[in-house]
């Protein structure tokens, strides 16, 4: 629609698309985990970043590198926290849960793994039920749950919040029983026996979809 007394500017200049020498956006700072020479003046290893998530509160950024890692980074004091290590292939997905207590990492070794956000400690790594590459991932605005897409066509759901606290009650077992005299053990074991059987359940996924014919890809 036109209004009847302006004239219209181009569509391109409307949507702020294509290119232009009008503005020069200037960069505020830069995060990299390469490898600089002695004087700093060009990198002698590089890692490209496949992808980037950041907290709802934009106060930390991870980045995924071709190292296989995920840095976190505080936005605060542009200074890395810490280095995430586990995947053993190329890490495509990075999403923090809608709280920002989780992130959670989709790869190409076939895996989803929790983070901490707080620490960086892993929280567990999901088993392989993709058959191949985890390529996409998002999570219910609740947060209790999210799904993943990948190579195989699939689509899964999976029930984060009971994972996570069912793997701390076989925590809370595990330390009763060590804490716990020779007449209780056989109880506590018995009890954490149960408790490890529903946290390996609650670890799977709660329903998939194979409907796509092709791989499913942010």
């Amino acid at each position: 629609l036109k209004h009847p007394h302006r004239a219209s500017a181009p569509a391109v200049d409307a949507m702020g698309g294509g290119a232009s020498s009008k503005k020069n956006w200037q960069r505020g700072f830069h995060l990299t985990s390469n490898v600089e020479d002695d004087v700093g003046d060009s990198y002698v290893q590089v890692y490209p970043v496949w992808t980037i998530a950041i907290t709802r509160n934009q106060r930390q950024l991870a980045s995924a590198t071709s190292d296989n890692r995920i840095n976190l980074w505080c936005l605060v004091t542009q200074q890395l926290l810490i280095p995430l290590v586990g995947h053993a292939d190329t890490i495509w997905k990075l999403s923090y849960s809608p709280d920002d207590l989780l992130l959670a990492s989709a790869s190409s070794d076939g895996t989803v793994r929790l983070w901490e956000v707080g620490t960086g400690m892993p929280v567990m790594t999901l088993p392989r039920n993709h058959a191949n590459w985890v390529l996409s991932l998002a999570w219910s605005p609740d947060g209790r749950r999210f799904a993943t897409g990948g190579s195989d066509a699939r689509i899964l759901i999976w029930d984060a919040a009971e994972a996570v606290e069912a793997a701390a009650r076989v925590a809370d077992v595990v330390a009763q029983a060590q804490e716990a005299g020779d007449y209780e053990q056989a109880f506590f074991e018995e009890l954490a026996a149960e408790e490890q059987a529903r946290a390996d359940q609650a670890k799977r996924p709660l329903v998939y979809w194979q409907g796509h014919e092709k791989r499913i890809h942010d």
